[in-house]
């Protein structure tokens, strides 16, 4: 049967399965991690969280790594392969968001989460109001050691929305705006998955 993977991604493969050259992991991610992170991200839909997106990348290529026979390439491409293991991981972690927005939409009386907007739902404010009421705040603080991502919770807190205020805080303000949105947007994610799962444990 004629193989269905690249030229590019047999060898790639078949120096994984040799498990003698220490470089092609790097190698691997260097060609193939962008590609994927966007099919994965179109697959995904407009309001997929970015950052989920990557990381469900990351995780398909190290499992990968680690269990490279896994892979037929009779029967797809390794980019094909790489996007239906990220995207069911990510579907996991999304149900999981999803669950867990649920849980907080019944504690602050919310009566309804429509699925395809629950992962990109933004209870920041209704989380630090109730952080702030059972008096724990403190613990939130204490959760933001690094100063810049201090400084864009507090952004977060003021309801700023404008992206060059965290670009500037950031200091990626000489970046094109595209890479200053993107990276903007992975670290409010970042900030506002700490302060959810701060706002979960206390609610326990």
């Amino acid at each position: 049967m004629p193989t269905k993977a690249t030229v590019e991604e047999q060898i790639f493969h078949q120096r994984l399965l040799e498990r003698e050259d220490p470089t092609v992991f790097a190698e691997l991610v260097e060609a193939l991690y962008d590609d994927v992170v966007r099919r994965t991200r179109t697959r995904a839909g407009p309001t997929a969280d970015s950052v989920l997106v990557e990381e469900a990348v990351g995780k398909a290529l190290l499992d990968y790594n680690d269990n490279p026979e896994r892979y037929n390439p009779e029967l797809s491409s390794l980019r094909t392969y790489l996007v239906m293991v990220a995207y069911g991981d990510f579907q996991k972690v999304r149900e999981r968001e999803y669950r867990r927005v649920q849980r907080q939409g019944r504690h602050f009386g919310k009566t309804r989460i429509d699925d395809d907007s629950a992962a990109a739902v933004d209870d920041t404010e209704q989380l630090i109001i109730h952080l702030r009421a059972e008096e724990v705040w403190p613990h939130v603080s204490a959760a933001f050691t690094d100063p810049v991502e201090h400084q864009v919770l507090f952004l977060i807190i003021d309801d700023v929305r404008d992206t060059s205020a965290y670009a500037k805080v950031l200091g990626v303000d000489q970046m094109s705006e595209d890479k200053q949105t993107q990276h903007v947007n992975r670290v409010k994610s970042r900030v506002k998955k700490r302060l959810r799962r701060i706002g979960e444990k206390f609610d326990e």
